[in-house]
Order: structure tokens, then C-alpha cells, then sequence
């Protein structure tokens, strides 16, 4: 089996990672915002990294004010192109569209705005088959005074392959509607996800998943609400199947009360078929997600249903039906959330967001997790490459037989794994662990944490 492994970037203040790719030659390219770096405020953040996620090199976009970069693709020339919002450039702190695109050592080639004289926000990008860019956000967002809060519409950009402007189009209703994903689909066109307050079943004070099929040249096919529990709906990913229906992932307000995990497959008109929630007691949220090669998909996001952490990233892996085959967490003591996943050219997975440090209130870093197949989080690294050398994680015997002894520094939190990637022990200052009756003959994993740092290292269990 390929194991994964983690990586964090960043610096002593707030970085996140909100979009990973691998790229035509197999690195990783991860898009943010990160504070740490920046002189004066949130910069967008670039990073290239190996296959292995050691940094290639960092770069910094924006001006003097906020500047993020939530999306990102490759461009044909091999240079990459993230998106997101700004108000360094628009001279009165309102907020733009946010593009730049770079060669592949990062160097600026060009710098885009586009936008209303309201505040104006970049979500997602995607390469279009003419080599050109198709953004979305939100359009002309503003406080309607007659209804309370702040309302703007679906924003979608089309561009060529420079950066100019092809077309732009708004959609949605007379509330508040947002785009969060665009897809293409088989006929040219372009589907986006998202939220709306305007449209469909339920609408009181509530959202719906927002779902529009539009034309290669942004004329409007149709949109949908698409009302899951009467309650808030949220989507953050779609995609065209074989058949012409969508796939949707996102989260749904229970009435217990609290958020689920949501994959909603509709027909070709955004018609719901079916519709699968994941999570447990608490709440848990899917912020993004792929299709996978076995036809299934791969949903991220967080969970506070699993563990004793505070909040995790949550992975689920399902058929092609929806019906789970494997879930798991990964992170910290702190608050950790997924915001973006693909599958790797090895058949693991790939996952970016935060790392939110010990406590919910320690600022975070960017977090790149690799996982198996199989959902296995952690690979036996050199030390060297992953913690500083004062930190340690010694056992013995190995193999052992009723007791493997544990050496680690004070403070250290131990989570063991079986080969499958499920969790099945876990404790803070403790210098031995004996399996359960249930734990058979194998392979373990521990991994020891110990603040930022982290050592994984392989025990084997003999009855």
C-alpha cells in the first residue's frame, strides 16, 4: 500500500490552504491567503510543492490591503492561475474578482480585476477547452435595507486565455444567492453550485443549494433551489455525470440541530434522484469533493462528531451510489477543516485547508495531508523531514508481544492505526500500550504530536 504523509506551511499568524492540484508534472500547486508572510495585511498565497510536499517555492500576490487566492488551475503553457477577491486595488476598499496568472516558477505574467462598484468576490476557476478561464462568486454583494442583511447574486466570468473578458453574466433572485463551484459540461456549457435565499421549496428565512445549467455563452438553460430538510442547504462542489445529471456535495441543517455531510445526485433538468447524508451526533460538513476513478467519490470537509478533538477534517469515500465504504479524521487538537480534495495519479488522495494548532483559539496553518487509497493517513518519514530534532517518538520491542513501550516528550498525544487507516487507540502521557482483546497479529502505526511537529513510526504486533 502507498501511505501518505503531512505537511504544514505558513509562519506565526493565519495561513490557509483553500485549492490543491497536481500538476501535468505531478506536484502539488496549493492556493490561500496567508498573513503570516505578508507586511501589512492577507496576501494570496502560492505554493509549489513535490510529490513528497516539500516546498519547491512560495510566492505572495496582492497589495496593501486583503487579497486571497480560493481557486486555482493550470494554465495551457503550463503556468497556473488562482482566483479570488481583493480590495487593495479598487481605491475605496470595496472588494474585486482577483486574478493572477503565473509562469511555473510563479512569476506574475499578468494581474486581472474585474467586478461592480459594490464588493465583488472570486470562488472558483476552471480551465474552459478553448484554453480560456470560466470564474464564479458573488456579484454586486450590498446591504438591501429593506430586507436587512446583505444580498448579492451568482457571478460567473468568462474569459480568454489572457485574461480579457469574454462575457460576464449574474443569476439568481431578488434575495441572496452565491456561486461556490463551476464545472464544464459535455455540450460547452457550464454548471454552477452554490446557495440562494430566491429560489425554491422552503424559502423563509432559509437557503437552498443553488444549481444553474447555463450555455457556452452564458445564456441562462435553467436554475434550481434544491431543498434538502426545509432548513439551510449549502453546496460547494458539482459535476456533470455520463448520463447528464449532477453530483452535488455540500452540507444540510438538521432538525436535530445540526449539520450533515450531503451528496445529492439530480437528473439533467436538477431534478433530485437521490440524496445521502454523512456524520454523526455533531456537526460535520463536506466543503469539497471529487468524483473518483472507481466511479464513487471522495467528500471533505470537518467533522465534531468523531474523536476527542476539537474539529477535524472529516474524509468520506463512497460507491457509486452514494453508499459510504470508509470514513476517517485527521488533524490536530485544534480546529482543522478541508477545503479542497483530489485523487492522485497513485490512486490516494490529496487534501488541503487549515490546521488549526492545539486550541480553538491558536491561529493556523496551511495543512497538505496525504492519504492512501484506503484512507491511511500517515507514512514512516525521516524524522528529519518532519520535526524539528528535539522532538522524538522511541518504541520498543519491536516487535513485541502483550506491551510495546512508548518514549516520547512531555505533552505528546499517541493515535495508533491498523492497516486499513482506522483509528483504534489514543492517549496523551502514557508509556505503554497493551491491544485489546479484538486487535489481531499485524502491523500498527503510531503517530506521535506533539504541537506542530509530528513522527509516525511502525509497530508489529505478534500474539
Amino acid at each position: 500500500a502507498l501511505f501518505g504523509w503531512e505537511r504544514f506551511y505558513g509562519g506565526d499568524s493565519l495561513d490557509i490552504g483553500y485549492c490543491v492540484i497536481q500538476d501535468n508534472a505531478g506536484n502539488f500547486v496549493i492556493s490561500g491567503t496567508t498573513y503570516s508572510i505578508s507586511t501589512d495585511n492577507f496576501d494570496a498565497y502560492l505554493i509549489k510543492a513535490d510529490n513528497r510536499g516539500d516546498t519547491i517555492w512560495t510566492r505572495t500576490f496582492g497589495g496593501s490591503n486583503y487579497d486571497d487566492a480560493t481557486g486555482l488551475t493550470q494554465a495551457s503553457d503550463n503556468g497556473y492561475v488562482i482566483v479570488g477577491s481583493s480590495n487593495s486595488f479598487t481605491g475605496d476598499e470595496t472588494f474585486d474578482v482577483y486574478i493572477v496568472k503565473t509562469d511555473t516558477a510563479g512569476a506574475t505574467d499578468w494581474v486581472k480585476t474585474y467586478g461592480s462598484s459594490e464588493d465583488d468576490f472570486g470562488s472558483a476557476i476552471i480551465r474552459t477547452s478553448d484554453n480560456g478561464f470560466a470564474i464564479t462568486g458573488v456579484y454586486n454583494y450590498y446591504p438591501d435595507y429593506d430586507l436587512g442583511y446583505y444580498v448579492g447574486d451568482v457571478y460567473v466570468i468568462k474569459t480568454d486565455a489572457g485574461g480579457d473578458t469574454s462575457w460576464t453574466r449574474h443569476y439568481g433572485g431578488s434575495d441572496d444567492d452565491a456561486g461556490s463551484f463551476i464545472a464544464q459540461t459535455h455540450d460547452g456549457g457550464y454548471v454552477i453550485t452554490g446557495y440562494t435565499y430566491s429560489l425554491g421549496p422552503g424559502i423563509v428565512d432559509t437557503s437552498n443549494i443553488y444549481l444553474a445549467k447555463l450555455n457556452r455563452f452564458g445564456g441562462l438553460d435553467w436554475q434550481r433551489g434544491i431543498d434538502y430538510n426545509h432548513s439551510f442547504d449549502d453546496a460547494y462542489f458539482v459535476y456533470q455525470l455520463g448520463d447528464n445529471g449532477f453530483i452535488i456535495a455540500g452540507g444540510c441543517y438538521t432538525t436535530a440541530r445540526k449539520w450533515d455531510a450531503l451528496l445529492v445526485k439530480t437528473d439533467s433538468l436538477g431534478n433530485p434522484q437521490w440524496q445521502r447524508t454523512y456524520g454523526d451526533n455533531n456537526s460535520d460538513i463536506a466543503y469539497t469533493a471529487c468524483k473518483t476513478r472507481d466511479n464513487g467519490y471522495i467528500l471533505a470537509g470537518q467533522t465534531a462528531s468523531f474523536g476527542a478533538n476539537w474539529v477535524d477534517i472529516y474524509l468520506v469515500k463512497t460507491d457509486s451510489l452514494g453508499n459510504m465504504l470508509w470514513q476517517n479524521k485527521y488533524g490536530g487538537n485544534g480546529i482543522d477543516r478541508a477545503l479542497s480534495v483530489l485523487q492522485t495519479s497513485d490512486g490516494g488522495y490529496i487534501v488541503v485547508g487549515l490546521f488549526g494548532g492545539d486550541t480553538a483559539q491558536s491561529v493556523g496553518d496551511v495543512y497538505l495531508l496525504k492519504v492512501d487509497s484506503a484512507g491511511t493517513p500517515m507514512a514512516v518519514l525521516d524524522p528529519s523531514t518532519q520535526s524539528p530534532s528535539n522532538f522524538f517518538l522511541d518504541i520498543f520491542p519491536n516487535p513485541f508481544n502483550s506491551a510495546l513501550n512508548i518514549s516520547a516528550p512531555p505533552g505528546t498525544h499517541i493515535e495508533i492505526f491498523n492497516l486499513l487507516g482506522q483509528k483504534i487507540d489514543e492517549f496523551g502521557d502514557k508509556n505503554i500500550w497493551q491491544p485489546n482483546l479484538p486487535s489481531t497479529s499485524g502491523v500498527y502505526f503510531l503517530r506521535a504530536t506533539n504541537r506542530n511537529n509530528v513522527l509516525t513510526k511502525r509497530a508489529v504486533y505478534i500474539k
